[in-house]
């Protein structure tokens, strides 16, 4: 009784498959959500989230034992206040995102299975003028993660999973100068350390796992 949502979404996805073992596989979805408060205390931050995605991919399975996946695409993200333009509201922001998914399996021997998951972003958050549809650059981040996982079946029933990850975020500010819009670094933020899971599988009554995880932070 605080608020009303109205919400909307489509996705359109196609997958066509050239020859056996090799496929492109695209999606285009959209989101639009208007947030409305009943209270005016609240009615400040009134605001339309709209959210526009494209991202084909490419499907690969080189043999039985081989499979790989390559994921491109891009993400806008707007978010405009219905009053922004009263003293001391929010104000309307954008976020614009360039994405690469990859990921590789690959069965190393009749018990061990290798994962390998690599994602990038590149993301640029700024102000947004939704009427003139320009946006000012505030922040722009760079993230990278890894994941590698090599899966082995000790007994019928159990599975052993040792792992490492990394995560790295640089940023940067748009700040003004004399000179124009330039960009500063504003920190490095990397995290590393080794994973480990253990399971034990009695389909379909029941499924135990373990899992532990250590990292090391590294920031600048």
């Amino acid at each position: 009784d605080s608020y009303d949502n109205l919400r909307a979404q489509l996705s359109v996805a196609h997958q066509h498959t050239f020859r056996r073992g090799f496929a492109l596989r695209w999606q285009l979805s959209g989101y639009a959500d208007h947030l409305v408060y009943l209270k005016s205390a609240f009615s400040a931050t009134n605001n339309w989230t709209r959210i526009l995605k494209f991202a084909p991919q490419v499907l690969f399975q080189a043999s039985e034992a081989v499979r790989a996946s390559q994921r491109v695409g891009v993400r806008a993200h707007y978010v405009t206040y219905d009053f922004e333009y009263i003293p001391g509201t929010p104000k309307s922001f954008s976020s614009r995102t360039f994405f690469v998914n990859d990921s590789l399996a690959a069965r190393l021997t009749s018990r061990t299975t290798m994962t390998m998951n690599y994602n990038l972003e590149l993301e640029e958050i700024g102000s947004l003028n939704w009427d003139e549809f320009t946006t000012r650059p505030q922040v722009t981040r760079v993230r990278h993660w890894l994941f590698l996982t090599f899966d082995h079946v000790v007994a019928s029933r159990w599975r052993f999973s040792p792992g490492v990850s990394f995560y790295r975020q640089t940023q940067w500010r748009h700040e003004a100068t004399p000179r124009g819009m330039e960009r500063q670094p504003a920190g490095r933020l990397t995290t590393l350390g080794p994973q480990v899971r253990l399971t034990y599988e009695r389909a379909p009554h029941a499924l135990l796992y373990f899992q532990g995880r250590q990292q090391m932070v590294f920031s600048a």
